[in-house]
C-alpha cells in the first residue's frame, strides 16, 4: 500500500510561527477552536497527529504521549485518528525512524481499504 500527494491534505495545529520560545500549552489551547472547524470543513477519512504536541491538545489530555499512543486507532471528532513522531523528532531521533514508518504503513492500509 501507498499513499500519494492526492490522498493527504496536511493542516497544522498552529496557525502562526512564534518569533521567539512560546507556550506551547496555551498557543494550542487558542488554536483549537480554529483546528476544529479546519477538520469538520474537511471531513477527512481519517487523521494523523504528529507529535505530542498536537496529541494533548486534540485527545484534551496533557499526559497523552506518541509512545504510548501510536500503532492503534482511536476516534477525534468521531474520526478515525492514528499518532506518529513529528518527523522533527524522527529526525533528530533516527531510532524513532522504525516505529514512524510502521505507523505510515498503517496509515495505507487504512486508507486502501484494510483495516487493522
Amino acid at each position: 500500500a501507498s499513499l500519494a500527494q492526492h490522498d493527504i491534505y496536511v493542516t497544522y495545529l498552529f496557525k502562526c510561527r512564534p518569533l521567539c520560545r512560546f507556550n506551547k500549552e496555551a498557543v494550542g489551547t487558542f488554536s483549537k477552536p480554529f483546528l476544529t472547524r479546519q477538520i469538520k470543513m474537511m471531513s477527512p477519512k481519517f487523521i494523523v497527529c504528529l507529535g505530542d504536541t498536537v496529541t494533548q491538545v486534540l485527545f484534551d489530555d496533557k499526559e497523552a504521549h506518541v509512545k504510548e499512543l501510536r500503532g492503534a486507532w482511536h476516534a477525534i471528532l468521531g474520526i478515525p485518528c492514528a499518532v506518529s513522531y513529528h518527523p522533527l523528532a524522527v529526525r533528530r531521533r533516527p531510532n524513532l525512524m522504525r516505529h514512524f514508518l510502521e505507523d505510515w504503513n498503517m496509515l495505507a492500509q487504512r486508507l486502501h481499504g484494510k483495516h487493522l
